[in-house]
C-alpha cells in the first residue's frame, strides 16, 4: 500500500478495508427536491437530478428508492434557518420528512444514518455561482435545486474533515 495521505493511498486503504461510504444531500423546496451524491468513497460531490414534489407519501417513497439504488450510507437534509438561528416554516415540512424518510429506511432494515444541516442560503448561493459562471436565466432555474444540493453536501463534507 502506498504511504501518504494522498486520494491513490486513500483509495487503496478503503479497497483493501472494504470501506464503502456514500452520502446524498436533498435540498427540499416547495416544488422541487435537488439531490446530490458524492463517490464511493465520500470526496467529492456531484448533481444527481432533481425531483418534482407530489406529496409527502410520494416524496418520501422517492428518496427511499434514490437511498436503496445509490447504495447510501448517510443522508443529508437541508434545513433553512432565520437570522437567529431558528426553524423557519419551510423546515417544518422537511423535519416531516425527515421522520417520514427514517421510518421508511428502517422498515427495509436499512442502516443509513439520516442528518440535518444548516442550508440557509444554498438556494441563493447557487443562484449567484451560476450567473457568475455565466449560465442563462433559463437554464438555471431547471439546475439550481441539485446546485443548492451539491453546495449541502459540499458544507457536510467539509465539517466532517
Amino acid at each position: 500500500m502506498t504511504s501518504g495521505f494522498g486520494l491513490t493511498a486513500l483509495r487503496e486503504h478503503c479497497n483493501l478495508h472494504s470501506i464503502s461510504m456514500r452520502a446524498m444531500s436533498l435540498d427540499v423546496g416547495t416544488k422541487r427536491i435537488g439531490v446530490a451524491l458524492t463517490d464511493p468513497l465520500c470526496i467529492f460531490a456531484q448533481p444527481l437530478s432533481v425531483i418534482e414534489r407530489k406529496d409527502m407519501f410520494s416524496d418520501c417513497k422517492l428518496i427511499c428508492q434514490l437511498v436503496q439504488e445509490n447504495d447510501i450510507t448517510n443522508l443529508i437534509f437541508g434545513v433553512p434557518h432565520n437570522d437567529e438561528g431558528e426553524v423557519i416554516h419551510q423546515a417544518k415540512y422537511i423535519l416531516d420528512l425527515k421522520t417520514k424518510v427514517e421510518a421508511c429506511l428502517k422498515q427495509k432494515c436499512s442502516n443509513v444514518v439520516v442528518e440535518t444541516i444548516d442550508e440557509t442560503m444554498t438556494t441563493r448561493d447557487a443562484h449567484e455561482e451560476l450567473k457568475a459562471a455565466g449560465v442563462k436565466h433559463s437554464k438555471r432555474k431547471s439546475v439550481i435545486d441539485k446546485v443548492a444540493a451539491v453546495m449541502i453536501l459540499r458544507d457536510w463534507l467539509e465539517g466532517r474533515r
